[in-house]
């Protein structure tokens, strides 16, 4: 039997509509602020695992932002990020 869920799961996290490398997200895990670093960043949302969207952050073409997790349980995170460049999705893990 060939377990395909890692791959699954490293293709939707890699997925980013302009191939761009420069996305950073830190610290990760976190217990509260994370900072995403990014061109251009319109807006930032947090999903659960289910595809509920939890938070969502508006911003003005920004290279960097904070966001607040702290409020949220221990768990995996999807942050969608927005950009002038596109659309990326990286996990993000609250912590303690």
């Amino acid at each position: 039997i060939f377990d395909t869920s890692m791959m699954i799961y490293s293709s939707f996290f890699d997925v980013n509509e302009n191939g761009d490398a420069t996305l950073s997200i830190y610290p990760n895990p976190s217990r509260g602020e994370v900072t995403v670093s990014w061109r251009d960043i319109e807006e930032v949302h947090v999903i659960d695992i289910l595809g509920q969207r939890l938070a969502s952050y508006k911003f003005g073409k920004v290279e960097s932002c904070e966001i607040n997790i702290g409020s949220l349980a221990h768990g995996v995170y999807v942050l969608e990020i927005v950009s002038t460049d596109g659309k990326a999705y990286r996990p993000v893990v609250r912590g303690d």
